[in-house]
C-alpha cells in the first residue's frame, strides 16, 4: 500500500479500491492502516481536508504501536514537526508507556529540542522492555547528553 503512495499509479483507481475496503457493507475495514492509506491517497489527489479527517479517525482507532509507527514514517520522510504532533497525540491517548516516550524523544530530537528529547529518552530507558531496547536507549541517551540530536 505504501508503494502505491510513493509511485506514479492511478490515484483515482487506488481511491476506488480503498473506498471499497473501508465502506460499511463492503469491506468495513476502518482500521488504522486502511484509513491512513486512504488519507495518503486523498493527499496525493490534493484533497487535504478529507485526508485530515481520516487521519484523525485513524488516530482514534490506532494502537500505541500503530500510531508510533506512523510517527516514525513521518520522521523518515523528514516531516519532523508533523511527527512530533503524532507522538504527542499518542502520549495523550496512551500515557506513560515505553513507545510513547520513545516517540516523543524522536519527535523532540527531530525538531531540535535536544533537552526535551533527553527527558523522554531517560524515561524510556527506565521502561525498556528488553535488553536490546535498553542498550539502544543507552546509546541514544549518550548522544543526547552530548547535546546532539539523534540521527533519525
Amino acid at each position: 500500500a505504501q508503494w502505491c503512495l510513493a509511485n506514479d499509479v492511478n490515484m483515482e483507481e487506488a481511491l476506488d479500491w480503498i473506498n471499497r475496503a473501508t465502506e460499511p457493507g463492503l469491506g468495513n475495514g476502518r482500521t488504522f492502516t486502511a484509513l491512513n492509506i486512504k488519507a495518503g491517497i486523498l493527499k496525493k489527489l490534493g484533497r487535504e481536508t478529507e485526508a485530515q479527517g481520516l487521519t484523525s479517525e485513524a488516530m482514534e482507532n490506532g494502537s500505541v504501536l500503530e500510531i508510533h509507527a506512523y510517527g516514525r514514517q513521518l520522521i523518515n520522510e523528514k516531516k519532523y514537526a508533523e511527527a512530533l504532533t503524532i507522538f504527542e497525540t499518542n502520549f495523550k491517548k496512551y500515557g506513560d508507556l515505553w513507545p510513547t516516550h520513545v516517540g516523543l524523544m524522536r519527535g523532540y530530537s527531530g525538531t531540535g529540542n535536544v533537552k526535551k528529547a533527553l527527558e523522554h529518552a531517560r524515561i524510556a530507558l527506565g521502561q525498556a522492555p528488553d535488553e536490546l531496547n535498553r542498550k539502544s536507549m543507552e546509546s541514544m541517551v549518550k548522544i543526547l547528553e552530548a547535546g546532539k540530536p539523534l540521527s533519525q
